[in-house]
């Protein structure tokens, strides 16, 4: 028979009430809350996952300049897709009327809670 050990159960990532899409974006969630910035998590944009060229916006972060943080892991953000990503992000800058702030920042520099707070406050320039 199998036994659940209590300290053996990991809590699952949530942000904003929803499974995180990873321990990346979990980080992010975590410094933000930490710098005490309100945000949006996974919000759609020109039509979500549900329309060719639509895509999902990370984090929309409610600055004086709304900001846009894009988690640039491995395997969506390489080779063909980032000729993709660059269109995508004068889409971006178009749809907020020039006034955005988009921050790419590799997912390999958010792999901790310490080096996502870090790296979000330095990019945040807070």
């Amino acid at each position: 028979m199998f036994k659940i050990e209590p300290e053996k159960i990991i809590e699952e990532p949530i942000i904003n009430g929803r499974l995180a899409d990873s321990m990346e974006e979990y980080y992010v969630s975590l410094a933000l809350d930490s710098l005490g910035l309100r945000y949006a998590y996974q919000v759609p944009l020109f039509g979500g996952n549900t329309r060719r060229g639509g895509t999902i916006l990370d984090f929309l972060v409610d600055t004086p300049t709304p900001t846009v943080i894009r988690v640039m892991g491995e395997y969506w953000h390489k080779g063909e897709r980032k000729i993709e990503d660059e269109l995508l992000e004068r889409r971006i800058v178009k749809y907020f009327g020039g006034k955005v702030n988009i921050l790419n920042i590799p997912a390999s520099k958010l792999e901790t809670e310490e080096e996502a707070y870090v790296t979000i406050r330095r990019e945040m320039k807070i």
